[in-house]
């Protein structure tokens, strides 16, 4: 494997904020970090500033195109959109949400867990009555954490440990130079070194650190993102260890964990005060929130690319194997039929820097770890485990949350994805991407494991995590692309992977493989560093429930 010079993965970090001018200081030049109240300073900027969720949503079965679909003319919000969704190098600019972005951000927050780590060593070193195992552990999580969504945005699937898939570079190191050596790890490679991570971070997180845990690695986020990763892995067993220490050990439990659906529809009238409950720290359901800089919600205002046709149909206006001709579990909002459908957890806040002047930057604060997904990712492992009836159980349970009183059988799961709705997935290729043990299931449990990813293609609409569902089982999907036509991206496509920025690949670092029709043309329209600010403008549509709106969207 090649060794290469890349422009430093360090951005600057201040405390409280994470300057954007990555190469015009040299990293030794910040604050001393000399005292355990910087250290946790310090870790308060190791959470990224970027989403992927745009990248991914784009990339995935959960938008269409309008053009295409409802014949329209419109632009897209953003040149690089249209990109994304034609799975095609990403060439067109660096700002917010592009690939750029999120990459500069989360090697940004692995920089300060590092320079963390390596503080904490020295002041352990000068005092070794001092404890900082705490601060220890929320250093490796948000590190694991970072390169665990780095490596599944510009990396493969993880397959099994003989992969060869080019992962990302594993930063382990704290800067002290404006370029540094890296060498692009493969997939299982990289995943090797975040359970290494993982594992560490588990033995000594503590939720006493600060004064509100779940802006930070608390330790029922730390598990629920343990359950994720080995979930990736399929390690079930340690899927089911770590799940049950977040949802209480019965589906019981786990039901007075999990969000309260009813109460949201109930207790909110518009998008942006429902907003404050799908990320409200109080809630039992909520265990990880992330403040973001996305531009992702302006998607919504266009109507290029939107949650309409058949991805409305499979998420906001599906049936179920308990429910029918909608999902009942939260409001589909939108502007008008072309717009397509919008979940409130995805609504914007907006920061202003000028209020008289309008001008300021949106925000996007996710949900990133909930107890809603744990319990799909442990009923997921259950059905793998053999313990079909338990994992029916913690299905129930989910489908309850979401106001759904019907029961749900073994007879409605087999009837339902073992059928031919476009939302149960083709599981074909499930053996080729390493899942070895999906061919033996029995037909319930295959119709179970369908059944499951339909819930979390629900469940995770606008989080991005779709996409990584459709990359580990194989799934092939089709976008359907104006002035193009249908464009099929199949199992084995190397664009599963996205592919790296641009200013990257210039420095030197190996580029993801592609066909030499796929790959983006163009110059890169540099951007300002940071966050950019925007101009605020009022929507001059007026939001209306989807369900306001059934007979003009359905078709």
């Amino acid at each position: 494997m090649k060794k290469i010079i890349i422009y430093s993965l360090l951005t600057l970090v201040g405390f409280g904020f994470a300057s954007c001018d990555p190469l015009d200081k040299l990293p030794d030049q910040r604050a001393e970090i000399d005292t355990q109240d910087k250290v946790r300073q310090l870790l308060t900027t190791a959470y990224t500033q970027g989403d992927y969720a745009l990248l991914c949503e784009l990339s995935s079965d959960q938008m269409i195109d309008n053009n295409a679909y409802r014949k329209l003319t419109e632009a897209a919000a953003d040149e690089f959109h249209n990109e994304v969704f034609q799975w095609k190098d990403v060439v067109s600019n660096t700002a917010q949400d592009s690939p750029q972005y999120f990459w500069q951000s989360a090697y940004a927050a692995i920089a300060a867990a590092n320079a963390a780590l390596d503080a904490i060593e020295k002041l352990e070193e000068a005092d070794p009555t001092l404890d900082m195992s705490a601060e220890r552990a929320e250093a490796y999580l948000t590190r694991a954490y970072h390169h665990f969504i780095l490596v599944n945005v510009f990396g493969q699937a993880y397959i099994n440990d003989d992969q060869t898939d080019l992962g990302v570079p594993y930063a382990e190191k704290p800067e002290t130079t404006v370029y540094g050596d890296y060498v692009r790890l493969t997939v299982p490679q990289v995943y090797a070194k975040i359970k290494t991570d993982l594992e560490e971070g588990l033995k000594y997180v503590n939720d006493g650190l600060y004064s509100v845990p779940k802006y930070h690695f608390n330790e029922k986020a730390a598990y629920a993102f343990a359950a994720r990763f080995y979930l990736y892995m399929r390690n079930y067993d340690k899927v089911i260890e770590c799940a049950n220490r977040v949802l209480g050990g019965s589906p019981q439990v786990a039901l007075t964990l999990l969000r309260d659906a009813a109460y949201i529809k109930e207790n909110t009238t518009y998008p942006d005060n429902e907003l404050y409950e799908w990320i409200n720290v109080d809630r039992n359901f909520t265990l990880f929130i992330l403040p973001t800089y996305s531009n992702f919600t302006l998607m919504f205002f266009y109507p290029r690319y939107g949650v309409n046709g058949p991805a409305q149909s499979a998420t906001f206006q599906s049936s179920g194997p308990n429910w029918e001709n909608r999902f009942p579990g939260f409001t589909g909002w939108s502007f008008g039929a072309n717009y397509g459908a919008l979940c409130a957890k995805a609504y914007y806040l907006f920061e202003y820097s000028d209020k008289i002047a309008g001008i300021g930057m949106y925000h996007r604060v996710r949900a990133e770890f909930t107890t809603n997904e744990t319990l799909l990712c442990l009923a997921e492992a259950l059905v793998y485990k053999g313990q079909t009836e338990l994992a029916r159980q913690y299905m129930e349970a989910w489908t309850k949350s979401n106001t759904i009183e019907k029961p749900l059988t073994n007879v409605q799961i087999e009837t339902m994805y073992s059928g031919s709705m476009d939302f149960v997935d083709d599981l074909s290729y499930a053996s080729d991407m390493g899942n070895t043990q999906f061919n033996a299931l029995t037909p319930l449990q295959k119709a179970m494991i369908r059944c499951i990813l339909h819930f979390r293609r629900i469940e995770t609409i606008h989080d991005g995590l779709r996409w990584f569902d459709i990359k580990r089982y194989g799934i092939e999907i089709t976008h359907d692309i104006a002035k193009v036509g249908e464009v099929t991206l199949r199992w084995n496509d190397p664009r599963r992977a996205i592919q790296l920025p641009q200013d990257v690949i210039t420095a030197g670092i190996e580029a993801n493989p592609r066909e030499t029709e796929n790959a983006g043309t163009g110059m890169m329209i540099p951007s300002e560093d940071g966050p950019v600010e925007h101009m605020f403008v009022i929507p001059t549509h007026k939001f209306k429930k989807l369900e306001d709106l059934v007979s003009t969207t359905i078709k």
